[in-house]
């Protein structure tokens, strides 16, 4: 699949699943919502 977006001339990145990563937010929108994981599983 990121193959064939690339294709397209689409900026694509790929990663390992699950890996530690680092993100940046920017809420910009009338909500905000916060999904907590306990055991894998969201509650």
């Amino acid at each position: 699949m990121a193959e064939a977006l690339r294709a397209e001339g689409l900026t694509v990145a790929t990663g390992r699943f699950a890996a530690h990563m680092e993100v940046e937010l920017v809420n910009d929108g009338p909500v905000t919502f916060l999904l907590r994981s306990v055991a894998g599983q969201v509650q």
